[in-house]
């Protein structure tokens, strides 16, 4: 059982971050070994959030950076799993190469890039919306929109790494989270292997990423129709957001047994897995249980 939020503002900023988490802490019962969010903002600076598990590996990180970049800025966090977070803002003469930068960094067995691009932030760590809001208590992400997860680990196992949100190399700036089981992933892993794809994790959501990002990169889907059509090559139960700095979409799938409810006004898209998590920005907030089988789409 994971829980799964979502806003986006149709004008404006925001502290985006902390009305995330406060969505996510509404949720605490559907999970607390994991939190994480997804911000995207209005932003031009490059910036790189990586998580190393020993601090002599920040050279490392540093090192392999630098092929590709020139370190602007520099500050590491002690996260509450025990590992740590670097966080660079990097200047790069070619957007073009931050994929080549990212599959380098994610070949280390020691690293792990949890983010990489100009407009997307992710902030994720061990423990329940609260912890993570009062160990990062001095961080804030203002944005435009984001999304979020709270995590119950039932199939793989309580790691850093394995927490949501998830990113792929293939397409930087895209993020998931998800709610439910892909019962085919072995069989959809191995085909996107044999393409070339490269897998950081043995979580199942990491393959949403690379599905969204390889399809759209390579075979020129556009957003919608990649959602679309994970409907029909996803098995099991399942229900997911992914974003762009452009769009946010859920998906449903046609079993429904992942409920995500959607609340819209003239200010903002709210949507989750619990009408709970609306109450702190819309208390009296009607939503509409999306219907199973379903892609919704928002832009800006």
């Amino acid at each position: 059982m994971c829980g799964i939020s979502g806003l986006m503002f149709k004008k404006g900023n925001a502290n985006i971050g902390s009305e995330l988490f406060e969505m996510l802490r509404m949720m605490v019962h559907r999970g607390k070994d994991s939190t994480g969010i997804a911000v995207y903002e209005e932003n031009e600076i490059l910036r790189l959030s990586i998580n190393c598990f020993r601090e002599k590996d920040v050279e490392t990180a540093r090192n392999i950076v630098e092929k590709f970049a020139e370190v602007r800025d520099k500050r590491l966090r002690k996260t509450r799993a025990g590992s740590y977070l670097l966080w660079f803002d990097v200047d790069m003469d070619d957007d073009s190469k931050i994929p080549e930068a990212y599959l380098a960094i994610d070949r280390n067995p020691s690293l792990c890039i949890h983010s990489f691009g100009r407009k997307l932030r992710i902030l994720k760590d061990m423990g329940s919306a609260e912890d993570i809001m009062n160990h990062y208590r001095d961080v804030e992400f203002s944005g435009y929109q984001g999304i979020g997860h709270v995590r119950l680990a039932t199939e793989s196992v309580e790691n850093i790494n394995f927490a949501h949100p998830f990113t792929t190399y293939l397409m930087p700036e895209l993020a998931i989270v998800h709610n439910g089981q892909l019962t085919n992933y072995f069989n959809m892993r191995r085909k996107l292997e044999r393409k070339g794809v490269v897998f950081k994790t043995f979580n199942d959501s990491e393959i949403i990423a690379h599905y969204i990002g390889y399809h759209m990169t390579r075979d020129g889907w556009s957003f919608e129709e990649a959602l679309e059509r994970s409907i029909e090559d996803f098995d099991g139960v399942f229900t997911y957001a992914a974003s762009t700095p452009e769009k946010i979409g859920i998906v449903r799938d046609r079993l429904g047994i992942k409920p995500v409810y959607v609340h819209e006004d003239d200010e903002m898209i709210l949507f989750g897995t619990e009408q709970v998590c609306f109450s702190p920005l819309a208390p009296e907030a009607y939503s509409e249980e999306m219907d199973p089988g379903r892609v919704m789409v928002w832009q800006r």
